[in-house]
């Protein structure tokens, strides 16, 4: 072979010429006799092994097969970081994060319990003292004798002179009040701490009533402070104050935790006075004893420094700073898990086979199309090219690639020799879509296994035995919120029902109407019915449903057994007097609104909750619900079948943490026989092997994402186009010299389009040439062509 001279000035490379140069001239290289040879052989070495031609400068930056190859390995090298870093993270403790958090849920539980126990203390004084006004009630001790009867039983109460601050009666224990205290004013009640003689917390209540022209009286009553319900074995609950100091403690705390539970206190104390608006709430750890840590929640029970209530509202029990604390002892039983060794070994897999894929992209698509680029424009002698015909084309190996290669190579000697056009053989060779499929399987069996099979969470081991009896604690606790709360709801019905005795049929209506509008958030309607069930005066909306024989008594009762919404209303009997034009108003009945049952059922990560019947039909819920429709699955309904409390985790499909408790049957809702089913699901809960599952499942979408974009892109831009070219190759070496070649991409592949139709022209015009008889030497009719 002759040696053939050096590319054109197209395919140098200028850059390094013009750096030596530079070099030259201002460094003085010259002087050394030994960095410009050195200089010079490097620019020699690289324009002998990168012969690559310089694309248009009209070439898109997105265009051609490079970007796609380079965008597949930069995301697949972004998710193999993504994995290392998110699954390396994963980890439980000795107590994991889910229990923690279960503690700051069931303080918040008891701090809203005790928020509404403290809201129904206010509430009864209150309607109290409106009651001794409208009666207008002269005498201390009269009044005295109307709190006795207003359905609280204070420890102490009080009648003092507003002016003078003297005490002018008083009951039950002595009322702790300091002399000289500045006493609050104002209609609304007022709240303070204080310590009984014995020591004992007390809560006082002090509310402002008219009595005697120019004389006014403070009511002032001092009431146990309630501490919630502790449920659960081993569970300690404490009310602490501003400065740490436990107010009261329930629930059997040994010895051994006793300072434990002192440090906690004062630490949730402290991190609920340094942001009582934004953190009224949090969990603890206690150092490990014995093989056992106490793990601590605390809530404070009215957030919001400024006074204020959650919702913006003025709230008086703020100033209080009463925080719930409540702890628990937790056996260590398993050594922390982690995630580390997994998420590092499958980054690196991943990476690995991003390189490998590369590799094969590259070795088997990209390099191969760009010789084709420069073969086919020095065939042609497109551009700034010179034509060459008289060197072989290289032949890839694969696919569409190894097809267009042959074609040029026909084409070539067909320019070269003036051969007759022939078919070319069938090649049955794997093409470029095999190569796209057998990459994109390469990486689907990385990120398969993690979608499917990888880190499966098992819930009776990922799930603690202290999560279910968590579970089981704070729906006990709610069942007795909502007993209370129907309990409050019946009492404000009856001191309603108290003030309508005696009254004509002509102030039935206002006095029932400036009840409702005092409770409006707890009834949709009150009226009046008599003995035949018969609505005798009614306020608010029109009632759902009526019972015929209303019950006597005080009591809360379901009126309707179906229907679109279940009936839920409290009954007081008045009194058999009658009045006017022969009525007989004798039970005061008020509606209650379905959406205090499901504001009361609205707690934060308690999952589903609802509440059913005796026949375990559905009455109230916290999620969307059909009345007296049955529980939506086979082991709710056994579980409230049994009725009794318990907690379980579900096995199946979809496990999930349940507990139902039943609705104590005292007072105004005695004889109901309710319950509450509640259902959290178990991948919810943060546990360490539902994390590794959910980020698992993340890394292999991330994986499976970035290799369908990445070889979609390939395969939309290159493989197609491709596959196109290589037919329009073959269909122009059978001997269609009509069908014109347009080059529709900027890349590599449109430059190969380019030089085809260059050759096409330059056959058609030799075939007619030798139509026309001209000249029958091929090669010197070539070598005549201009270039």
């Amino acid at each position: 072979m002759p040696k053939h001279r050096a590319e054109p000035a197209e395919t140098r490379f200028t850059t390094v010429v013009g750096m030596t140069r530079l070099l030259k001239g201002r460094l003085r290289i010259n002087r050394f006799r030994v960095g410009v040879p050195l200089l010079g052989a490097v620019g020699s070495r690289l324009r002998s092994r990168l012969r690559i031609a310089r694309f248009r400068s009209d070439m898109p930056l997105l265009g051609g097969v490079r970007p796609p190859i380079a965008a597949l390995l930069c995301m697949l090298l972004a998710v193999s970081a993504l994995t290392a870093l998110t699954l390396s993270g994963v980890g439980d403790g000795d107590v994991p994060r889910a229990v923690t958090d279960s503690q700051e849920q069931i303080a918040a539980d008891g701090a809203a319990w005790l928020r509404d126990a403290i809201r129904g203390d206010m509430s009864a004084l209150g309607r109290s003292a409106e009651a001794l006004t409208a009666a207008g009630t002269k005498d201390p001790v009269a009044a005295l004798k109307g709190l006795s009867v207003s359905g609280r039983a204070w420890r102490g109460s009080a009648v003092v002179d507003v002016e003078s601050g003297r005490q002018l009666a008083a009951r039950g224990e002595q009322v702790p009040l300091r002399k000289g205290e500045s006493l609050p004013s104002g209609p609304r009640v007022a709240l303070r701490l204080a310590s009984s003689g014995s020591g004992k917390p007390r809560l006082l209540l002090f509310v402002q009533m008219e009595a005697a022209k120019g004389h006014g009286w403070l009511l002032v009553t001092s009431a146990a402070l309630s501490l919630p319900p502790v449920h659960g074995s081993g569970r300690v609950v404490q009310l602490v104050n501003r400065t740490g100091t436990p107010l009261a403690t329930a629930g059997f705390a040994s010895a051994e935790f006793a300072a434990v539970d002192r440090k906690l206190s004062a630490a949730a104390e402290r991190a609920a006075a340094a942001d009582r608006v934004t953190a009224a709430s949090g969990s603890l750890l206690g150092p490990v004893r014995d093989g056992r840590r106490t793990a601590a929640g605390w809530a404070a029970v009215a957030p919001g420094a400024d006074g204020s209530a959650a919702d913006g509202r003025p709230d008086s029990i703020s100033p209080l700073g009463l925080v719930v604390l409540t702890s628990v002892p937790i056996v260590q039983t398993a050594k922390a898990t982690g995630y580390f060794q997994f998420a590092f070994g499958n980054a690196g897999t991943l990476i690995d086979l991003a390189v490998l894929v590369t590799l094969l992209l590259v070795l088997g698509l990209q390099r191969p199309l760009l010789r084709l680029h420069l073969t086919a424009a020095r065939i042609s002698g497109s551009g700034s090219s010179q034509r060459d015909l008289r060197r072989p084309v290289r032949i890839p190996l694969l696919g569409e690639p190894a097809r267009i290669g042959r074609a040029l190579e026909s084409l070539r000697r067909q320019l070269l020799h003036g051969t007759a056009p022939k078919p070319l053989p069938v090649l049955r060779r794997a093409g470029s879509r095999a190569l796209i499929a057998y990459c994109a399987v390469l990486l689907a069996a990385w990120s398969g296994p993690l979608l499917v099979t990888v880190n499966r969470a098992v819930a009776g081991r990922a799930v603690p035995a202290q999560l279910i009896a968590d579970q089981q604690a704070r729906i006990d606790t709610e069942a007795d919120r909502i007993r209370r709360s129907l309990k409050q709801a019946q009492t404000d019905l009856a001191s309603v029902g108290t003030a309508l005795r005696g009254l004509s049929d002509a102030r039935l209506q206002g006095v029932l109407g400036q009840s409702l509008a005092a409770k409006r958030e707890i009834f949709r309607s009150l009226y009046v019915v008599n003995g035949a069930g018969r609505v005798v005066v009614q306020v608010g909306e029109t009632p759902l449903a009526t019972l015929a024989h209303p019950p006597s008594g005080r009591r809360v009762s379901l009126v309707n057994a179906s229907g679109r919404v279940p009936v839920i209303a409290a009954y007081a009997y008045i009194g058999t007097a009658t009045h006017g034009a022969g009525h007989a108003p004798t039970t005061l009945v008020g509606e209650i609104d379905q959406r205090v049952l499901g504001r009361l059922l609205t707690r934060p990560a308690l999952g589903r909750v609802w509440l059913v019947d005796e026949r375990e039909r559905i009455l109230a819920a916290n999620t969307g619900f059909r009345a007296f429709e049955t529980l939506p699955q086979r082991e709710l309904a056994a579980l409230a079948a049994k009725g009794g409390r318990m907690g379980a985790l579900t096995d199946g499909t979809d496990p999930a943490v349940v507990a139902g408790a039943p609705l104590p049957s005292t007072g105004a809702t005695a004889g109901l026989k309710w319950q509450l089913v509640s259902s959290e699901d178990a991948d919810g809960l943060d546990l360490a092997a539902y994390q590794a599952q959910w980020r698992t499942v993340l890394a292999g979408l991330l994986s499976l994402a970035a290799t369908t974009v990445g070889l979609g892109w390939l395969y939309f831009v290159v493989v197609r186009p491709l596959r196109t070219l290589a037919a329009n190759a073959e269909r122009l070496v059978a001997g269609d010299r009509r069908t014109v070649l347009y080059p529709i991409h900027h890349d590599e592949i449109g430059s190969v389009s380019r030089s085809l139709e260059l050759i096409r022209q330059q056959l058609a015009e030799q075939e007619r040439d030798r139509a026309r008889g001209a000249s029958a030497n091929p090669a010197e009719a070539a070598a005549s062509w201009p270039g």
